[in-house]
């Protein structure tokens, strides 16, 4: 389980800094992590985003954040 968020917690930081506005083109694996996570957790990114973008000390996004996550993030599972 601390694997699992630990990945989040960086997916989270690479969304949310806006590197991926910064470099369109960059992708991300998350190997061996499973892949289960992923759809609730673009669900609560989302959430995050539109309940308390105004107080987070983070750049404008262009894009909702599961939307990065869809095209820039991977995963692998066993």
């Amino acid at each position: 389980l601390q694997l699992i968020r630990g990945n989040q917690d960086i997916i989270g930081m690479l969304i949310f800094s806006g590197v991926f506005d910064r470099h369109p083109d960059l992708k991300i694996v998350c190997a061996e992590a499973d892949a289960g996570w992923a759809p609730h957790y673009m669900y609560r990114l989302d959430h995050a985003f539109n309940y308390h973008r105004f107080w987070m000390k983070a750049p404008k996004l262009d894009r909702m954040p599961s939307e990065y996550f869809a095209d820039s993030i991977y995963l692998t599972f066993q």
